[in-house]
């Protein structure tokens, strides 16, 4: 004698029809815990650290500063620029008014230098100008921390008191 009941088919662990359900269930909790956290870190640190965080995670491009600066002369400035990963570093500065500037970026192991007005030790090579109004770099750099150092040489007598300049720094993976 035949039988005519069939054995029910097996679904597999990747069958989308048959685990639809499971699969929703589990993208909604991980966009509601990354959102939670994004929300706690903002709470915290503030806006501005919650997406510079969820940059970082999600390997993103930082803006790492996009302004005007106001340089004296005969002085220095310094931006401090850590990077998380390896990536690449774009600088571009344009004075917009003023003297011309030597541009640097040297890792964060110079700044006892920087303060003490004493000669640097190392730079990034590559990241280098002297006496520039436009400066536009950009290459790959480990995770680490550095400095952006514009140096203003001039004594301000026959040249500008202060310069303006307008900096964009950004880092890329």
């Amino acid at each position: 004698m035949e039988s005519n009941v069939t054995a029910p088919k097996k679904t597999g662990v990747f069958d989308l029809q048959a685990n639809a359900r499971v699969l929703i269930r589990i993208v909604v909790l991980l966009v509601v815990l990354v959102g939670g956290l994004w929300l706690w870190i903002s709470f915290k640190g503030g806006t501005k650290t919650a997406n510079a965080a969820l940059a970082i995670v999600t390997r993103q491009p930082i803006e790492i500063k996009n302004s005007v600066e106001n340089i004296r002369a005969n002085s220095r400035w310094w931006l401090p620029i850590t990077t998380p990963y390896a990536g690449t570093l774009n600088v571009e500065l344009t004075v917009l008014k003023g003297n011309e500037l030597d541009v640097m970026v040297v890792p964060a192991t110079e700044l006892s230098n920087l303060q003490a007005n004493h000669p640097l030790k190392q730079m990034v090579v590559g990241f280098d100008a002297a006496k520039t109004r436009n400066f536009k770099r950009a290459q790959r750099i480990p995770q680490g921390s550095y400095y952006l150092v514009m140096i203003d040489t001039t004594l301000g007598v026959l040249s500008a008191k202060s310069s303006d300049v307008q900096i964009h720094a950004r880092f890329e993976p």
